[in-house]
C-alpha cells in the first residue's frame, strides 16, 4: 500500500512540474513572396541559450520555457532580423507568436587566394618542363633523395647529356670541347 502512495505521489509532482513551464509557438513568414512559409529559419530567446528552427511549413515551437517576459530574435540568412520584445509567458499555456521576415542584404568580405608551387617534387618539374618554351630538363630534391645523390657533380650527372668521369670531378656536356 505504501508504494502504491509513492507511485501516486510521483505521478502528481510530475503532473504539476510539467505545467509550471510554458512554451511559445508560431509561424514564421517571408514577406517578400506573399507571406509563404519560411523554412528553416532560426528562432531564439535572447539572452537564453533555448531555441528552434522553422519547419517546412514555417511553424516552430520552443517548450518547457519557465514564465517571464522575453524577447524572441528571428534569423535567417538573407534576410533582416527581427526582434520581438516583451513576449509573456505563463505557465501551463502556449504563447503564440507570428512573425514575417523581410529581405536584407548581405556583404561579404574580400577572399584572396593564393598558390604556391613546390619545386622540389616531380611532378611540379614536369609539369613546368610541360610548359616550357624552350627544351629543359630538371631534377628535384625528391628524386635526388630517392637515388642516394649526395653530390653536385653526381646530381649533374642524372639529366641526359651530361657525364661525369670515374675518380674525376669534372663534368662533360656532349657537344661541348673539353676545355668547357
Amino acid at each position: 500500500m505504501r508504494n502504491l502512495y509513492i507511485v501516486l505521489f510521483l505521478l502528481f509532482s510530475h503532473t504539476l512540474l510539467s505545467q509550471s513551464n510554458g512554451s511559445i509557438a508560431g509561424e514564421l513568414t517571408d514577406k517578400e513572396m506573399n507571406n509563404e512559409p519560411l523554412a528553416f529559419a532560426n528562432v531564439l530567446i535572447k539572452g537564453t541559450t533555448k531555441g528552434t528552427t522553422s519547419d517546412f511549413d514555417g511553424l516552430y515551437e520552443i517548450s518547457n520555457v519557465a514564465p517571464g517576459t522575453y524577447t524572441i530574435v528571428f534569423t535567417f540568412l538573407g534576410y533582416e532580423t527581427l526582434e520581438i520584445p516583451n513576449v509573456i509567458v505563463e505557465a501551463g499555456k502556449a504563447t503564440k507568436v507570428d512573425a514575417a521576415l523581410g529581405a536584407g542584404s548581405v556583404s561579404l568580405d574580400e577572399v584572396v587566394i593564393t598558390t604556391t608551387v613546390s619545386k622540389e617534387s616531380e611532378a611540379a618539374l614536369l609539369l613546368d618542363q610541360k610548359k616550357a618554351v624552350q627544351i629543359k630538363e630538371s631534377i628535384g630534391a625528391e628524386a635526388l633523395t630517392k637515388k642516394g645523390i649526395d653530390d653536385a657533380a653526381a646530381a649533374v650527372a642524372q639529366i641526359s647529356g651530361i657525364s661525369k668521369q670515374q675518380g674525376s670531378s669534372d663534368v662533360y656536356v656532349r657537344g661541348l670541347g673539353d676545355r668547357y
